[in-house]
């Protein structure tokens, strides 16, 4: 079972070291760990955080510490998780606006902590701020989460893209207009979502995409994980759609295939079409494109950090594709980002999940709910980080 054999330390992937997003330092429970002592371990984990918020007020009038969670089916599942941990029954209201599926919300008793999540199932994230406002607005999270201050009060917002949505699988799962578009867009949905947490006064945490396991497919699913049938499909899409998906050679798999166009959308191609698709290589390559938005937008980020350094335009379109070479284009040349720019706080859900095909169930591949206490001891800490943090986080 990997990285879950034993309870240690959980390495961040390759990726995220080499573009130096801030991964989590956690405790992992091993399989032998039970839920009871994991959920004693998160009661006590809460406790700290409401201590940690308390000390942050001189005189706390509200020491309630509030988390909220965006993104899909993936994100459900850590919330649900971490309300079961905490001995709290989640409520849950189905379409209550245009942008959530399901709001799921609960408060833990014995501890000053609530949970609201925005579910969204429909496809990509399109806007944060609101998805937020629509799951403070659902009367049972509202109680929650409203305060003389903000109607959407969160301390700490786990963000997720939705990542799955933006892939396709051939003739399996066809991949739509808007899903291309969407994908195009896949770093400006991350800096402005990551954007309008921060202008709320919450600090961030990104969550990335899981790994897709196709050893679980079967039927279609199984036949379309082809390289070259993904690749005749996109060929033939191209042909009826060349604005939307033109060829380029120079943008192929052995080309710079993380290439941005002058606005930072994602360059998406004939050639870069088989790479978002729902496979373990299609997983792999969103989620770094993923970690290099994360790592771009807190780049930019720096410049309006005091004294910090200026970061070159040219990070928009970076020449190469070596993670290497985008990590020294963002910090210098090898220099380290100024201490004072926080960078953006990351729960790494490919490498988590990568390898560990034993926990998603039959015929899913995308789900791993047998581990998904690693990504709650993650986000534990990551909470005591923020909460431990300036205002500026």
């Amino acid at each position: 079972r990997g990285c879950v054999a034993a309870e240690g330390m959980l390495r961040p992937s390759l990726a995220a070291v080499l573009l130096g997003v801030q991964a989590a330092a956690i405790w992992v429970p091993s399989p032998n760990t039970s839920d009871a002592r994991f959920n004693a371990w998160l009661k006590d984990e809460a406790r700290a955080w409401a201590a940690l918020k308390a000390a942050q007020r001189p005189a706390p009038e509200d020491a309630e510490v509030r988390l909220a969670l965006v993104g899909d089916s993936v994100t459900r599942n850590i919330a649900l998780s971490l309300c079961f941990a905490l001995g709290a029954r989640p409520g849950r209201m189905g379409k209550p606006g245009r942008r959530c599926k399901y709001v799921h919300y609960c408060r833990a008793p014995g501890a000053n902590v609530s949970v609201v999540a925005c579910v969204e199932t429909r496809g990509p994230i399109a806007s944060v701020e609101e998805s937020l406002d629509e799951a403070c607005d659902v009367p049972g999270a509202r109680r929650l989460f409203a305060t003389r201050e903000s109607r959407c009060a969160a301390d700490v917002v786990l963000f997720g893209t939705g990542g799955l949505h933006y892939l396709h699988l051939g003739g399996a799962r066809p991949w739509p207009e808007a899903k291309v578009k969407a994908a195009a867009r896949l770093p400006s949905v991350v800096s402005s979502g990551l954007g309008a947490i921060r202008a709320r006064g919450a600090c961030p945490v990104f969550h990335t995409l899981n790994a897709v396991c196709p050893a679980a497919f079967e039927g279609v699913f199984s036949e379309w994980y082809s390289w070259k049938r993904l690749s005749e499909y996109c060929r033939n899409f191209s042909a009826h759609h060349p604005q939307l998906l033109p060829s380029n050679p120079t943008h192929s798999g052995d080309g710079p295939i993380h290439a941005l166009d002058a606005s930072g959308s994602v360059v998406v191609t004939q050639e870069t079409c088989p790479l978002f698709s729902l496979t373990d290589f299609g997983s792999r390559y969103v989620h770094d494109l993923e970690l290099r938005a994360v790592a771009l937008a807190d780049a930019f980020r720096a410049q309006t950090q005091p004294h910090g350094r200026a970061v070159s335009a040219t990070l928009v379109n970076p020449p190469g594709t070596a993670a290497t070479a985008v990590r020294a284009r963002i910090v210098g040349l090898g220099d380290h980002l100024p201490g004072h720019a926080v960078g953006t706080r990351v729960i790494d859900g490919f490498s988590i999940t990568y390898g560990q095909c034993w926990a998603s169930a039959h015929t899913d591949g995308r789900h791993y709910v047998p581990i998904i206490h690693h990504k709650v001891a993650a986000l534990s800490s990551h909470v005591r980080e923020c909460l431990a943090s300036s205002p500026e986080r």
